[in-house]
Order: structure tokens, then sequence, then C-alpha cells
């Protein structure tokens, strides 16, 4: 029988626990307390694999997770609450309260636990915090500094039962997700064509799947679905169809697009951008987020929009793209928080490399935001080939290749675009039927 050898690792540990569990199981009863549970332990793991996290183990109530990042272990902190006061405020069940203790340092790893001071801080971290409170310990705000402007708030040193000196501990700040509708439906923006006059036929599976995956963003769970497919197969008339439907239950539609004879850095983020800037009084200032200067980059005019801008730093160029990496990521984490945002970016078969990597980060940072991302590209080898380091990023977040299976429309004489919903933990797809013919008699041609 072969045996394992234990692996010393560095890992940031998280400890959660669900409060006042057993009055609460008393006083619901049995079958209620049950259900809640399997609530419970969707929303806080949903929570962690999002983060990037792994769970350790089930401690009763709670969970253990350990993180590679400090700051991944924060952002499930502060997801972890979020969806459980969602939770609470839909009704749908019982209310219930999570605390959360996170620390960092260096463990042993067995097959199936982990063990070390860490550990052990992390747990009674969490055994001093009140419901609904993050707590960590100093080092783990040190490791974290600078990246997904959370907010640490000192509580000055605590007495934590088994650790011989006192620990210097800080609260994570973290603010519900409150979504509200635009107060009125805004224009499309200019990237996605006004449907024709004539209603959109033999692609109801594949249209299923955007909405599927828009009402998912909506409540908080952010969504990548890719369009691909042969010109004129109507990859940009579905991301159209799905755009008027979230304007119509009051979600923010962005758009933008890749130009082939351009191919400027980061064009269909400015574009995006630029349409929401030009949305006006419809939209806050606010909204645009924490790092707005640096997205004076992308557009000159939004220094005339938002008072007060700090100078933009200048840098190294690694510092300075990634610097506006995280001020895209605020942005639309921004308005996410505000209303359910669809943004589209067609036609990436023509980004340039700067374009998938924000694309790549956009998609590893928001995994909790009311975000729904749609691309559209040309199913080609060159195509192929500039996703890949993109979709291989993706696969290390944690996205799994799509199984193939066939539409039950593919029998249709229409061929239709492939369609890749990429969630945790596996894609879904609806693959493309071919015909000889495009458009076959009778199938009008739509972009």
């Amino acid at each position: 029988m072969a045996v394992t050898a234990d692996r010393i690792d560095t890992a940031t540990v998280l400890f959660t626990d669900l409060v006042g569990s057993t009055a609460l199981r008393s006083r619901i009863g049995e079958e209620a307390a049950d259900s809640l549970r399997v609530t419970h332990d969707q929303l806080v793991g949903d929570a962690i694999a999002g983060a990037r996290g792994i769970v350790v183990k089930h401690t009763g109530d709670g969970m253990m997770a350990t993180f590679p990042a400090a700051v991944d272990a924060v952002a499930a902190g502060i997801a972890i609450q979020q969806a459980v006061d969602g939770h609470n405020r839909r009704g749908a069940e019982e209310r219930f309260e999570v605390r959360v203790g996170i620390s960092v340092g260096d463990v042993t790893f067995t097959t199936d636990d982990c063990f070390g001071l860490p550990v052990i801080e992390a747990q009674r971290l969490e055994a001093a915090a009140e419901g609904g409170q993050i707590l960590c310990a100093e080092i783990v705000r040190h490791l974290a500094r600078g990246r997904g402007g959370y907010e640490f708030v000192s509580i000055g040193d605590l007495d934590l039962k088994g650790i011989p000196d006192p620990v210097p501990a800080v609260e994570v700040r973290w603010e519900p997700v409150v979504q509200v509708a635009m107060p009125r439906e805004t224009p499309l923006p200019p990237v996605l064509a006004r449907p024709p006059g004539f209603d959109l036929a033999g692609r109801q599976p594949e249209l299923d799947v955007l909405l599927d995956a828009w009402k998912d963003s909506a409540a908080g769970r952010r969504k990548v679905v890719l369009l691909s497919g042969e010109p004129g197969i109507g990859k940009t008339r579905l991301a159209t169809e799905t755009a008027l439907v979230a304007r119509h239950h009051g979600g923010l539609v962005l758009a933008g697009r890749c130009d082939e004879e351009l191919e400027l850095p980061f064009q269909p983020f400015a574009e995006a951008l630029r349409f929401q800037l030009e949305l006006g009084d419809e939209v806050p200032s606010e909204w645009f987020g924490s790092l707005a200067s640096e997205l004076v980059r992308l557009v000159p005019e939004l220094a005339d929009r938002v008072p007060g801008l700090a100078p933009r730093l200048s840098g190294d160029p690694d510092a300075e793209r990634m610097r506006l990496f995280e001020a895209v990521t605020s942005w639309l984490r921004t308005t996410a928080a505000s209303v359910p945002v669809l943004l589209v970016l067609d036609d990436l078969h023509w980004a340039d490399r700067p374009t998938l990597l924000l694309l790549r980060h956009l998609v590893h940072e928001t995994a909790h935001d009311a975000v729904c991302i749609v691309g559209t590209y040309r199913s080609t080898a060159r195509t192929a080939r500039r996703l890949s380091t993109t979709k291989r990023g993706w696969h290390r977040a944690g996205f799994r290749q799509p199984s193939q299976r066939r539409s039950p429309e593919s029998s249709r004489s229409c061929p239709n675009p492939h369609v890749s919903s990429w969630k945790e933990p596996r894609w879904q797809a609806i693959p493309s039927s071919r015909s000889s013919q495009w458009p076959p008699p009778g199938c009008p041609r739509s972009r």
C-alpha cells in the first residue's frame, strides 16, 4: 500500500461557522434545519471555489478551506458574507449568520487535512468573530495589500485560546450587494445592431443558454458565454436578443468590438466604458470605481465627468498594466454592485494579446459579481491560437472543458452558432450544426 508523505507549504487558511446552529435546529426542526444546512453548504462552497479555494473539510456547522493567495481568502470571506446576506434578504428560507476567520503561514498537508499554527489561529479568529464578521491576522492584510481594494480595520491584539502570544488582528469590511434597476431602458450600444423586424428562428436552445447565464449572473454569480461560428451565422444577433432581455429586466448593457484594421489594445473595453460615460446622468460617477483616474488612459473624456480624479501614477509598463487591469475590474464590479451588467465583447478573433489578458483577469476577479460576459468570435485556426492562452488561464481558475452534446435543434436546415457557457465546475456547450450551403434557402442572413 502506497504511503503519501506529508507536505509542508505556505497557505492561507479560512474557517467558517454557522452561528447558533444548535439553537436554530431546535427552533425550526430537523427537516428545515437539514434543508438550511444544504443551502449554507452551497453558498459557502461556491464562494470558496469561486476564489480558487479548496475545501479541506467540513467542521460540523462550518468549513475549513485553504487558498494559494491571501487576497483570494479575503475575497472568499466577503463573497460568503454577501451570499448569506443575499439569501437572508430574499427571505425564501430561515435567516442565518456566518462568521469567518483567516490566517496565513506554513502548514502541513496530509492526504485529507492540514495542520499547523495558522490553522489554529484561523479557527480561533473565527470563534472570536461575531455573526456577519470577518477577522484576519494582521499578516493577511500585509500580504493582500494593493490587490482587490479591500478595506481592513485594525481591532488590536486578541488573546486567542491555545496561542501563547496576543495576535494582532484586523476586520475586513464588506458591503451587501444591493442591486437596483436602471431608471429607464437605456439605448443599446452601437456594437449591438438593432434587430431586424423578423423573429429569431431556429436558435432557441442557444438563446436559452444565454438567458440562463444572464439570470444566474443577475443573482451575483458571474457567467461567461462564448459564441463561435462562421461569419454571418448569427452570433451578434444572439447577443443582441440577450441584451434586449437584460435591458428589459433593468440591467445595464455594455458592449465593445475588436477591429481587424485597428487592433487597438483594450478596444472593446474602451468602447464599453465610453458608452457608459455617454449615458450621462443615468449612471452615477461613483460607478466608475475607486481607480477611475487609471481609466482615463482608455477614455480621456472621463476626466471631465468625474471630478477630483487623482493624478495617474506612472511606473514601469508591467505595473501600469496591472493598475489598468485593477481599474477596469473596479469599474465593472462597482457598477455591478448597483445594477446587473451584461458586457458583450464582439469579434474577439481580432483581439490583441493585452485585450485577452485583461479579459482573463476580469473573469478571475469577478466570480461573485452580477456580471455576464458574452464574447463572439469566428471559429478559425487563428482564433484558436489567439484564445488558447486565455482559455488555459480560465482552466487554472477552475473552469472545465465543455462536454459536447447535440442540440435538439441541430437537425434544422440553418447551422447554429456554437455556444459555450463557461462556469464552475464545468461548461455547458451546444455545438453548431453544419450545412453545405449558408444561408440555406429560406433562412435570413444575420450578423
